[in-house]
């Protein structure tokens, strides 16, 4: 009983003592109005280098399917240390349906996206990878992977 009541007492004082891990944010910082818009912004990817800033846009009337045909994959450069340039022709990962990029490679010369592309450009559930080479991205490769739909 003795050993019980040490137990309880134990645990009492160390949870007294214990101490939540304190997180600090810097004061946000507005993005330029070329990529906060009146659309829907989501999934932000940034490069290692800082220099590539993917994103998506959706409900935009500049996206390819337009303001009801899903997501596109935007990019912003960042040209002088702000990120001006902004575009959603990154040919051939864009297309009426709903994209997006899920993950870089560490050097920025690969994207993952979602959806697999068909050579007959027809989507289906899964995940591909494309190439930056020669000024342009490859059309996506299709990652092997098992999904599974409820």
């Amino acid at each position: 009983m003795k050993r019980f009541g040490l137990l309880i007492l134990s645990i009492t004082l160390l949870s007294w003592h214990t101490e939540a891990q304190e997180i600090y944010f810097d004061e946000p910082v507005a993005l330029p109005e070329t990529i906060n818009s009146e659309a829907e912004e989501s999934k932000p990817m940034l490069s290692n280098d800082g220099k590539q800033f993917y994103f998506v846009r959706t409900v935009s009337e500049l996206n390819n399917g337009g303001i009801e045909g899903g997501q596109d994959i935007w990019l912003a450069s960042n040209d002088r240390g702000s990120f001006g340039n902004v575009t959603n022709q990154v040919s051939p990962l864009n297309n009426e349906e709903n994209n997006a990029v899920v993950g870089l490679s560490a050097n920025g010369r690969s994207l993952y996206v979602i959806n697999s592309y068909t050579p007959r450009r027809v989507r289906r559930q899964g995940i591909a990878v494309t190439e930056y080479k020669d000024d342009s991205w490859s059309y996506p490769a299709e990652i092997d992977v098992e999904v599974k739909v409820n």
